[in-house]
């Protein structure tokens, strides 16, 4: 399965305590294509799907949740667009879809799953409970999607009330982004704009983008985990006046910025700039 990632919290210098990070990947596998996004907050990710499609006639599934409890079932709670198991985590439908929930006793040997001569696994039978949460695409979908956020350690209360604290600003094939508090974190896979509460924010190519506004200043991670770009140009819903600090390779371009990418394996560059 191809893939590419970057992370880059915002709690490193010069971005703010609080803010993020942000992981992608492109699935495949026999027709399945898909584009998956993770934003990763203070107390939760938050994950998008889009573009799931597939033509070879499986029903197609994205697993929110596959937890071993051992030798018991922890207790489960659900309610509207939300599933809690306590001990764990909660679990947080954003678009109005809904979960399947699976409890299920499973037997098998570490064997079956690996026969390698110099690591194949153990002949005898294990037993262990698992919980499954799951969004089903149906059989053969279409530019299907997902969203939904896991808050490790929450509470039910917790869990319940999580509705509305995430605004989704785009899922797409082109862009997924999410915005929370101030911050906006996007994954532009190609070049595109996305229409922010503060007006639109464009890449002019692909690359991962965290943002945050405090005041006249606003700080920013960019990267290309797909390695395929130089330079991409960040259009901010704010003019930019002047670059206050940066990583090398940051400069001001008119009102915009441009962050040369090329040969930094995907890494982050960070920048404060004045607007």
């Amino acid at each position: 399965m191809p893939f590419a990632t970057s992370r880059k919290r915002l709690n490193e210098k010069p971005l703010p305590s609080g803010s993020g990070g942000v992981t992608k990947l492109i699935a495949g596998g026999s027709s399945l294509r898909a584009k998956k996004a993770w934003f990763l907050l203070d107390d939760a990710v938050i994950a998008l799907g889009a573009g799931i499609t597939a033509s070879d006639g499986r029903r197609i599934e994205t697993i929110v949740e596959n937890r071993n409890t051992h030798d018991r079932h922890p207790p489960l709670t659900r309610g509207d667009g939300w599933v809690h198991l306590s001990g764990v985590a909660g679990y947080v439908l954003l678009d109005g879809a809904g979960a399947k929930v699976i409890r299920k006793r499973r037997t098998g040997r570490w064997r079956d799953i690996d026969k390698g001569a110099t690591t194949g696994g153990d002949t005898s039978s294990a037993t262990r409970n698992y919980t499954t949460i799951l969004i089903d695409h149906g059989v053969d979908p279409r530019k299907a999607r997902y969203a939904y956020a896991v808050l490790p350690d929450a509470s039910i209360a917790q869990t319940a009330a999580y509705h509305g604290r995430i605004e989704i600003v785009a899922n797409s094939g082109a862009v997924q982004a999410i915005a929370r508090d101030g911050v906006l974190a996007a994954v532009f896979w190609r070049a595109g704009a996305v229409e922010s509460a503060d007006g639109p924010l464009a890449a002019d190519g692909p690359c991962t983008l965290l943002v945050r506004r405090d005041g006249k200043r606003v700080r920013l991670a960019v990267s290309d985990p797909s390695r395929t770009s130089d330079e991409v140009k960040i259009t901010l819903p704010w003019p930019v006046k002047s670059v206050r600090e940066s990583d090398r390779g940051v400069r001001k371009a008119r009102t915009a910025l441009k962050v040369e990418v090329g040969g930094s394996r995907g890494h982050a560059h960070t920048a404060e700039v004045c607007v």
